[in-house]
């Protein structure tokens, strides 16, 4: 029997590199931001229920833009990503001023999740087929078990022609995830694609499965990720800019056999804003996806 399946959508992100809150920006024709492109995908996959980990001074107009259009769609819930929320005996180190990244993230929706659920990113444009592969996987998976999945998109499909980019290149093997590597400094130039955190530059496979930061986890993953932030609270606590981000304990969970990844290879071509720059090359494939007929004039309903 198949489970019901969630959303979790990550927008409390600070788009510092683009100078803004690249997650409410509009896109689309009418404005569109790509947090409903998201909701659109995820209606027509058959997800029923979605969940916003936001920051409180969004609260307002995330209401106001998203969460009540839309409420019609699903059921909706939403909780903040608060820098005090750690385990008991830890507090927040001097000079801390921001949350701690994507794995404080989804561990903070414990309370709000109870099914097999997805996780993806407010400002990253996916396509319809990321959803409805993860939809139907997701709702397959026994939700006791550390059995997760990730959609993995093609390295060349994921770039910015404005500067570089951070992926987590997969490694894979029978179809499952044996590692995640952070790259964080990928460009592409008329020769290729290189890791440029290497001297000389080294050249990437364009076809490199990477992430995208869309996941596919059960509520099981809560008890992992706990285990794990405590841990990293205490060997990195003092270090006011560490994050906990969420592929660290997951790749180390895999390695060491406890939990397994299996990769949903997707050939959409990713859409999304790193930099200023990279705008009107996501308004321009908006654009030509609606003249497609892959989405309605309104996206609301």
């Amino acid at each position: 029997m198949s489970s019901p399946v969630e959303l979790l959508i990550l927008a409390a992100g600070v788009g510092s590199r683009y100078g803004g809150d690249k997650q409410l920006d509009g896109f689309g024709p009418a404005g569109e931001s790509l947090m409903e492109y998201a909701l659109f995908d995820a209606k027509k996959a058959g997800f029923s229920r979605v969940v916003f980990v936001i920051r409180k001074d969004l609260e307002e107009v995330l209401a106001a833009k998203v969460i009540r259009p839309y409420r019609s769609w699903f059921e909706i819930d939403y909780y903040f990503q608060e820098i005090k929320a750690l385990p008991a005996g830890f507090e927040v180190p001097l000079g801390r001023t921001k949350p701690w990244g994507t794995g404080q993230a989804v561990l903070l929706a414990k309370d709000k999740i109870r099914h097999p659920f997805a996780v993806v990113n407010a400002d990253d444009y996916y396509g319809p087929t990321g959803y409805h592969q993860m939809a139907k996987a997701l709702a397959q998976l026994n939700p006791q078990n550390l059995d997760f999945l990730i959609n993995a998109y093609r390295l060349d499909h994921t770039l910015s022609d404005e500067g570089t980019v951070s992926r987590g290149l997969l490694g894979a093997q029978g179809g499952q995830m044996s590692s995640l590597t952070e790259c964080t400094k990928i460009g592409r130039n008329p020769s290729g694609v290189f890791d440029l955190t290497q001297e000389p530059p080294a050249p990437l496979d364009p076809l490199t499965p990477v992430s995208m930061n869309f996941w596919g986890f059960t509520p099981a993953v809560f008890g992992l990720l706990e285990q794990e932030f405590s841990q990293f609270l205490a060997q990195q606590s003092g270090d006011p800019k560490a994050e906990f981000y969420i592929t660290s304990p997951i790749d180390r969970a895999v390695k060491e056999g406890r939990a397994s990844v299996r990769l949903l290879e997707c050939q959409e071509q990713w859409l999304g804003v790193t930099y200023p720059g990279d705008k009107p090359k996501v308004i321009e494939g908006l654009k030509k996806r609606h003249m497609e007929g892959q989405y309605p004039r309104h996206l609301a309903p």
